[in-house]
Protein backbone atom coordinates (compact mmCIF):
# COMPACT_ATOMS: atom_id res chain seq x y z
CA UNK A 1 0.00 0.00 0.00
CA UNK A 2 3.12 2.43 0.76
CA UNK A 3 4.66 1.59 -2.48
CA UNK A 4 0.82 2.69 -4.59
CA UNK A 5 0.95 5.89 -2.19
CA UNK A 6 4.69 6.77 -3.09
CA UNK A 7 3.50 5.80 -6.77
CA UNK A 8 0.81 8.03 -6.56
CA UNK A 9 3.05 10.87 -5.45
CA UNK A 10 5.40 10.68 -7.71
CA UNK A 11 2.84 11.03 -10.49
CA UNK A 12 1.34 14.13 -9.05
CA UNK A 13 4.42 15.45 -9.15
CA UNK A 14 5.38 15.01 -12.43
CA UNK A 15 2.05 15.42 -13.83
CA UNK A 16 2.75 19.29 -12.11
CA UNK A 17 6.32 19.83 -13.21
CA UNK A 18 4.89 18.70 -16.77
CA UNK A 19 2.24 21.43 -16.37
CA UNK A 20 4.63 24.14 -15.33
CA UNK A 21 6.82 23.90 -18.20
CA UNK A 22 3.80 23.61 -20.76
CA UNK A 23 2.71 27.07 -18.98
CA UNK A 24 6.18 28.11 -19.63
CA UNK A 25 6.43 27.17 -23.31
CA UNK A 26 3.12 28.85 -24.09
CA UNK A 27 4.15 31.93 -22.30
CA UNK A 28 7.39 31.95 -24.24
CA UNK A 29 5.49 31.70 -27.72
CA UNK A 30 3.17 33.84 -26.80
CA UNK A 31 5.43 36.15 -26.08
CA UNK A 32 7.80 35.82 -29.22
CA UNK A 33 4.65 35.96 -31.63
CA UNK A 34 2.97 39.05 -29.96
CA UNK A 35 6.47 40.92 -30.40
CA UNK A 36 6.42 39.36 -34.07
CA UNK A 37 2.87 40.81 -34.51
CA UNK A 38 3.10 44.22 -33.00
CA UNK A 39 6.52 44.63 -34.95
CA UNK A 40 4.58 43.60 -38.21
CA UNK A 41 1.68 46.27 -37.32
CA UNK A 42 -1.05 44.08 -36.60
CA UNK A 43 -4.08 45.01 -34.99
CA UNK A 44 -5.12 43.22 -31.80
CA UNK A 45 -1.59 41.73 -30.82
CA UNK A 46 -2.56 40.52 -27.63
CA UNK A 47 -4.10 38.41 -29.34
CA UNK A 48 -1.04 35.81 -29.29
CA UNK A 49 -1.95 35.05 -25.48
CA UNK A 50 -5.24 33.61 -26.42
CA UNK A 51 -5.08 29.62 -27.54
CA UNK A 52 -7.34 29.60 -30.80
CA UNK A 53 -6.56 33.12 -31.20
CA UNK A 54 -2.96 32.89 -31.43
CA UNK A 55 -3.46 30.99 -34.60
CA UNK A 56 -4.86 33.72 -35.88
CA UNK A 57 -2.78 36.04 -35.42
CA UNK A 58 0.13 33.50 -36.72
CA UNK A 59 -2.44 33.54 -40.21
CA UNK A 60 -2.45 37.46 -40.03
CA UNK A 61 1.60 37.23 -40.33
CA UNK A 62 1.88 34.96 -42.99
CA UNK A 63 -1.23 35.67 -45.03
CA UNK A 64 -0.89 32.64 -46.91
CA UNK A 65 0.64 29.03 -46.52
CA UNK A 66 2.89 28.44 -49.09
CA UNK A 67 5.00 25.50 -49.92
CA UNK A 68 7.01 25.05 -52.94
CA UNK A 69 3.49 25.38 -55.80
CA UNK A 70 0.72 24.33 -53.05
CA UNK A 71 -0.80 27.96 -51.43
CA UNK A 72 -3.78 27.58 -48.78
CA UNK A 73 -4.88 30.99 -48.79
CA UNK A 74 -6.27 33.19 -45.75
CA UNK A 75 -4.22 31.49 -43.43
CA UNK A 76 -5.78 33.65 -40.43
CA UNK A 77 -8.88 31.74 -41.23
CA UNK A 78 -7.85 27.83 -41.82
CA UNK A 79 -5.70 27.93 -39.34
CA UNK A 80 -7.90 28.60 -36.40
CA UNK A 81 -10.51 26.67 -37.99
CA UNK A 82 -8.27 23.85 -38.17
CA UNK A 83 -7.13 24.45 -34.39
CA UNK A 84 -10.95 23.98 -33.43
CA UNK A 85 -11.95 21.14 -35.77
CA UNK A 86 -9.08 19.00 -34.37
CA UNK A 87 -9.97 19.58 -31.02
CA UNK A 88 -13.69 18.78 -31.95
CA UNK A 89 -12.71 15.93 -33.74
CA UNK A 90 -9.79 14.95 -31.97
CA UNK A 91 -11.53 11.80 -29.94
CA UNK A 92 -12.65 10.13 -33.38
CA UNK A 93 -10.88 6.69 -33.11
CA UNK A 94 -8.49 7.12 -36.74
CA UNK A 95 -10.25 10.13 -38.45
CA UNK A 96 -9.42 12.22 -34.99
CA UNK A 97 -5.39 10.77 -36.07
CA UNK A 98 -5.71 11.45 -39.57
CA UNK A 99 -6.59 14.88 -38.55
CA UNK A 100 -4.20 15.17 -35.60
CA UNK A 101 -1.35 14.48 -38.41
CA UNK A 102 -2.80 16.60 -41.17
CA UNK A 103 -3.04 19.88 -38.30
CA UNK A 104 0.83 18.70 -37.36
CA UNK A 105 2.02 18.76 -40.90
CA UNK A 106 -0.42 22.48 -41.34
CA UNK A 107 1.17 23.84 -38.38
CA UNK A 108 4.54 22.93 -39.26
CA UNK A 109 3.68 24.47 -42.89
CA UNK A 110 2.98 27.56 -41.08
CA UNK A 111 5.89 27.50 -39.05
CA UNK A 112 7.87 27.06 -42.33
CA UNK A 113 6.12 30.52 -43.49
CA UNK A 114 6.62 32.51 -40.57
CA UNK A 115 10.44 31.36 -40.89
CA UNK A 116 11.22 32.39 -43.86
CA UNK A 117 9.57 35.98 -43.09
CA UNK A 118 12.16 36.28 -40.51
CA UNK A 119 14.87 33.89 -41.24
CA UNK A 120 14.79 32.70 -44.16
CA UNK A 121 17.91 30.98 -44.83
CA UNK A 122 17.40 28.84 -41.61
CA UNK A 123 13.92 28.15 -42.72
CA UNK A 124 14.55 24.34 -43.42
CA UNK A 125 16.47 24.27 -40.61
CA UNK A 126 14.09 25.63 -38.00
CA UNK A 127 11.15 23.76 -39.79
CA UNK A 128 13.39 20.40 -39.44
CA UNK A 129 14.00 21.41 -35.69
CA UNK A 130 10.34 22.46 -35.48
CA UNK A 131 9.17 18.60 -35.89
CA UNK A 132 10.07 18.42 -31.90
CA UNK A 133 7.42 21.05 -31.11
CA UNK A 134 9.41 21.44 -27.58
CA UNK A 135 11.42 24.43 -30.00
CA UNK A 136 8.81 26.23 -31.55
CA UNK A 137 8.69 28.29 -28.14
CA UNK A 138 12.51 29.23 -28.59
CA UNK A 139 12.47 29.49 -32.19
CA UNK A 140 9.59 32.44 -32.36
CA UNK A 141 11.15 34.14 -28.74
CA UNK A 142 14.28 34.07 -30.47
CA UNK A 143 13.08 35.83 -33.63
CA UNK A 144 10.49 38.11 -31.68
CA UNK A 145 12.79 41.36 -32.25
CA UNK A 146 13.78 40.42 -35.70
CA UNK A 147 12.90 43.25 -38.59
CA UNK A 148 11.07 40.75 -41.52
CA UNK A 149 13.71 40.11 -44.41
CA UNK A 150 10.95 38.86 -46.28
CA UNK A 151 8.28 41.22 -47.17
CA UNK A 152 4.58 40.13 -47.50
CA UNK A 153 3.38 40.01 -51.32
CA UNK A 154 1.12 42.91 -50.85
CA UNK A 155 4.31 45.07 -50.65
CA UNK A 156 5.41 43.17 -53.71
CA UNK A 157 2.18 44.47 -55.56
CA UNK A 158 2.36 47.99 -54.77
CA UNK A 159 5.99 48.50 -55.74
CA UNK A 160 4.78 47.45 -59.11
CA UNK A 161 1.91 49.97 -58.89
CA UNK A 162 4.60 52.19 -58.37
CA UNK A 163 6.68 51.54 -61.23
CA UNK A 164 6.27 54.03 -63.96
CA UNK A 165 4.47 52.20 -67.39
CA UNK A 166 7.34 52.14 -70.48
CA UNK A 167 5.67 54.32 -72.73
CA UNK A 168 5.96 52.31 -76.14
CA UNK A 169 5.00 54.92 -78.63
CA UNK A 170 7.51 56.08 -81.31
Amino acid sequence: METLVFLGGIFILLSFLLFIVAVALYIIFSIGLYQMAKNAGLENSWLAFVPIAQMYIMGKLIKEIKVKDFVIPSAELVLPIAFVVLILCGGIPLIGQLLALAGFVLYLAACYNVYLLYRPNNAVTYTIISILSVTVPFLFYMMRNDPMVHKQDENQDEKQDEKPSEDVSM
